[in-house]
């Protein structure tokens, strides 16, 4: 694979291409971004837009305060393919959350989404869930909550059509496949979105349950970033609920998968939940020191 390839000193631009865009899809925008500078430092040259789309998407997830709206506008002016045009719809999308009007963003997400549900239900999935969490900044939980279904659903219906794509030769009718095609980057992020959603609608029986159900999911598949957001949410909903025996547990099972992905976001929810519990038990010097990690 490419990945061989480079680690062999034998990379090429496809090379290079397939991995930078294969660390995003793992659900790794900090990998993303050492396979580019990797690439910077082995060849330079000007990102094609695969890898600038992927560059400017790993900076919106690990330091979105520092993109500017000329980088997104210089990425729009690249599109050439409605497929480029619908990755920049969704680019600007989570810009527009961070910086801009939610509202303008939302009506463009939506639009886009229903363009390319069809041809490309992972990425209209991943708008829909974008457009899910700026509505979820408007309070409009109810709309959201729709948003996330619709989203969990295009990225398994997508998930499906590419192991029947892999596993079929031409010609022949796909088998009906043993087991569920694995999970993906895209679904795990509809799905955490919908825990969250759920949570904040006050439907936290059911947000909880989610969240079990795709932690141990995570867990066998070893999408550990996954699983760490899960159980953080998880334990936001146990602590709602009164169960805080079950909420230490959930969030010491989150540490001990931090080291694995090094989300910091995940990282600072799981600390401010502990925080919580420290001072519910009277423990004001750990609650100082976790709120501090943080921060």
């Amino acid at each position: 694979g490419a990945i061989h390839r480079i680690r062999a000193g034998l990379p090429d631009a496809g090379a290079w291409r397939q991995a930078i865009v294969l660390a995003l899809d793992l659900a790794s925008p900090s990998e993303a971004e050492r396979w580019l500078q990797l690439k910077d430092l082995w060849s330079g040259g000007a990102d094609d837009f695969a890898q600038a789309y992927v560059r400017l998407r790993a900076a919106l997830e690990l330091r979105p305060t520092r993109v500017t709206r000329e980088s997104v506008d210089a990425l729009a002016a690249r599109a050439r393919t409605q497929e480029e045009q619908a990755k920049c719809a969704l680019i600007q999308l989570i810009w527009e959350t961070h910086h801009g009007d939610p509202a303008a963003a939302i009506a463009q997400g939506v639009q886009w989404a229903g363009w390319t549900a069809g041809e490309a239900p992972m990425l209209a999935a991943e708008l829909l869930r974008h457009v899910a969490l700026a509505r979820m900044d408007l309070d409009e939980l109810e709309t959201a909550l729709g948003d996330c279904r619709r989203a969990v659903v295009l990225a398994r219906e997508a998930a499906w059509r590419n192991s029947q794509e892999d596993s079929t030769e031409p010609g022949r009718r796909p088998p009906a496949p043993p087991r569920p095609p694995p999970l993906t980057r895209v679904e795990v992020e509809a799905a955490t979105t919908l825990s969250a959603a759920l949570l904040y609608a006050g439907r936290t029986r059911e947000g909880t349950r989610l969240c079990e159900e795709m932690a141990e999911r995570c867990r066998k598949e070893g999408l550990l970033r996954g699983q760490g957001a899960f159980l953080a949410n998880l334990a936001a909903g146990q602590l709602y609920l009164g169960q805080r025996d079950l909420a230490a547990q959930s969030l010491s099972r989150c540490r001990a998968v931090q080291t694995g992905h090094g989300d910091p976001i995940i990282l600072a929810y799981a600390s401010t939940y502990q925080a919580r519990l420290a001072i519910d038990r009277g423990d004001s010097p750990a609650a100082r020191a976790l709120l501090d990690e943080a921060m």
